[in-house]
């Protein structure tokens, strides 16, 4: 190279420009997003998914280069390999929505649909931005029992009991029971334990 190799910078040389920008504390960008959505306005809780998907919307809208969306048929399968089809449905896509939000947030995912009749699927490939994925429900319950012990020197005492949706009273009572037996001798039970011998008696 006839200029040379390059020079290294000098980092105590180096001149940097300050940033003049206001901090923004959460008070404020709730109060923000409240202004452009009644739903977020108040002190009330709101849900965490819809408001990141209202932002992740705005965003997309305010920073999308296309300022005239093509009418995009949505393809199908057509006994297409599925890369093939991703990249089609993908292009048709960015024909219509181009921004950073889009390069960053948003993905594909596949639904297939199969008749019944001719056994025919047909695949598609819709973007997304965010997943709703619904939370594991709990198949137990909580019971409130109050025991009263058989000798005046124990008291009166209130417990919380555990049990399956669609147990019994005596699975109640079970657990209970081995919750007694944890108070009293400081040994835990665990689910298998289920020998109702050495547990305490609860029903005369």
């Amino acid at each position: 190279d006839r200029h040379g190799p390059p020079k290294a910078s000098n980092p105590n040389t180096a001149s940097s420009t300050p940033i003049d920008a206001p901090a923004l504390t959460p008070k404020t960008f709730k109060e923000a997003m409240g202004k452009f959505n009644e739903s977020f306005q108040g002190s009330e809780q709101h849900d965490a998914q819809e408001l990141l998907a209202f932002l992740l919307d705005g965003l997309t809208e305010d920073l999308n280069r296309i300022q005239k969306k093509p009418y995009m048929e949505a393809p199908d399968s057509d006994g297409r390999p599925d890369e093939e089809l991703a990249d089609i449905w993908w292009g048709n896509h960015l024909q219509r929505e181009l921004s950073l939000i889009v390069a960053l947030f948003s993905g594909q995912y596949k639904s297939t649909l199969t008749c019944k009749t001719c056994k025919y699927e047909s695949s598609r490939f819709e973007p997304f931005a965010y997943l709703q994925v619904p939370l594991p429900e709990d198949d137990q319950i909580t019971i409130q029992c109050i025991h009263y012990p058989m000798t005046e020197e124990k008291e009166i005492a209130k417990y919380s009991v555990r049990v399956r949706h669609d147990g019994t009273i005596n699975d109640v009572l079970l657990n209970l029971a081995k919750i007694l037996h944890t108070d009293e001798t400081g040994e835990e039970l665990s689910d298998d334990d289920d020998d109702e011998e050495d547990l305490p008696l609860l029903i005369p």
